[in-house]
C-alpha cells in the first residue's frame, strides 16, 4: 500500500543514480532530463581534437607509410591556426613532396578568410598561412590580398604586403599603386611604404617609371615640420638602388637624369648624388663613382665628414647620434673599401648594408 510521499524523489536524484556518468556524450534528450531535475550546471569538456606537430627529417621519418600520411593530411585539412597549418605543410612535403599542395593552400585560403576563434589571440596566424603561399607560389590569392591589404584603421596589412610583392615582383605595382590612391590610407608612414615598395620596380614596369617621375616632379612638401627624408621624392630616390641588375640600372640612371633640374632642395640634390654613383656602380662596379678619402657621417639630414686612420679607426666631425655613415677607400692602408660600406643606426638597430660591396672576379659578393 503507497503511503504519501512515496512517489516524490530528491532534486537530481536520476542524476545521482547514474543518469550522467562521466565520459558520456550529452545528447538532446540528456539536457532536457537535466533541466527537468532542476540541474542549472554540468561539469563538461569539449570533443578533443588532435593534431600531429613533429619537427625534424628523422621524426618525420618515423610517421612512415600511408596510414602516417593519412594522419598528417587529416590533421591538415582539420588545422584551426597559421601555425598548425604551415607546420603540417612543411612535414607533408617532405614525406610526398608537392601531393599535397593544393590541400595546404585550401586551408590557407580559407583560414585568411575566415579565422577561426582558435586564431584570434595568436599575433603569429597570418605569417604563417601567408608564408604557404610564398612557399608554393601562389598568385591566386592576390585579388583577396589586395582587399586585405589596407585594414580597417588605415594602416597595411604587411603580411599581405610581403605576400603581393614576394611572388607578384613586378606585377603588384598596379595593386600597390591602387592601395597608395587610397583614400582610407590617413598615415603618411603607410603611404612611403607603399612608395618604397613600387619604387623597386622602376626600370622594370611603365607605371613604376611614371610614379617615380611624377614624385620627382613635384614641388617639396616640408609643412608641419617635416623632414626632407620624409618626404616622398627621399623615398623615391632611395629606393633606386634595391633590386637593381645592370640593364634596370640603365634605365633608372635615365630616369633620375630626367628629372635633375626638378631637384632644388640641396639635401634631395646629394640623395640624387648619392643614388646615381650607386647606379653608376650598378652599370660597370669596376668604375669606381667613390673614389676619395674618408667619407659622409649623415645625422638627420646634415653631414659632417670624417677620416679613417690606419688601425683603423673613424674619427667623427659632427653631432652624435649617428643615423647613418657611408665608408670610402680609406687613408693610410686600412681595409680595401673600394665601394661605400653603409653602416646605419636606426631606432636603436645597427644595420650593415653589404648589398655595395664589389663582387668577385666570378660575380659573387665578397
Amino acid at each position: 500500500m503507497e503511503t504519501i510521499g512515496d512517489r516524490i524523489t530528491a532534486v537530481a536524484a536520476k542524476s545521482a543514480a547514474g543518469q550522467f556518468d562521466a565520459g558520456r556524450r550529452l545528447a538532446a534528450r540528456d539536457i532536457g532530463l537535466a533541466a527537468a531535475m532542476n540541474v542549472p550546471w554540468m561539469m563538461v569538456h569539449r570533443r578533443p581534437r588532435v593534431a600531429i606537430l613533429a619537427t625534424g627529417d628523422e621524426v618525420a621519418g618515423e610517421v612512415g607509410g600511408a596510414e602516417g600520411e593519412g594522419l598528417l593530411v587529416d590533421s591538415l585539412s582539420m588545422a584551426q591556426k597559421g601555425g598548425e597549418a604551415a607546420v603540417l605543410d612543411s612535414l607533408l612535403q617532405k614525406v610526398a613532396p608537392d601531393q599535397y599542395t593544393d590541400l595546404a593552400l585550401k586551408v590557407a585560403k580559407d583560414l585568411l578568410i575566415n579565422p577561426t576563434k582558435e586564431s584570434l589571440n595568436d599575433y603569429q596566424h597570418k605569417s604563417h598561412l601567408y608564408s604557404i603561399l610564398t612557399r608554393h607560389r601562389d598568385v591566386d590569392f592576390a585579388k583577396e590580398a589586395q582587399d586585405f591589404l589596407i585594414t580597417t584603421d588605415g594602416k597595411l596589412d604587411r603580411y599581405a604586403l610581403n605576400y603581393l610583392n614576394t611572388v607578384l615582383k613586378a606585377d603588384a605595382v598596379p595593386l600597390l599603386a591602387h592601395a597608395h590612391n587610397d583614400e582610407r590610407i590617413k598615415n603618411d608612414w603607410e603611404r612611403q611604404s607603399l612608395i618604397s615598395y613600387i619604387m623597386r620596380y622602376t626600370g622594370q614596369h611603365p607605371q613604376a617609371d611614371q610614379m617615380f617621375l611624377e614624385i620627382m616632379r613635384q614641388p617639396l612638401d616640408l609643412e608641419g615640420n617635416k623632414k626632407y627624408y620624409q618626404s616622398a621624392q627621399y623615398t623615391a630616390l632611395n629606393s633606386l638602388a634595391y633590386n637593381v641588375d645592370k640593364d634596370t640600372a640603365v634605365k633608372r640612371k635615365a630616369l633620375l637624369e630626367s628629372v635633375r633640374d626638378n631637384i632644388n632642395d640641396a639635401n634631395l640634390k646629394r640623395a640624387a648624388d648619392s643614388a646615381g654613383k650607386r647606379l653608376d656602380y650598378r652599370i660597370n662596379p669596376r668604375s669606381n663613382p667613390w673614389k676619395k678619402q674618408g667619407g659622409v657621417l649623415l645625422h638627420y639630414g646634415y653631414e659632417a665628414g670624417f677620416t679613417i686612420d690606419a688601425e683603423p679607426h673613424l674619427n667623427f666631425s659632427g653631432p652624435a647620434p649617428r643615423q647613418e655613415i657611408r665608408l670610402f677607400t680609406p687613408a693610410g692602408g686600412a681595409a680595401d673599401l673600394t665601394a661605400p660600406l653603409i653602416i646605419r643606426n636606426v631606432g636603436g638597430t645597427t644595420t650593415l648594408d653589404l648589398r655595395s660591396l664589389i663582387p668577385s672576379e666570378n660575380g659573387s659578393e665578397r
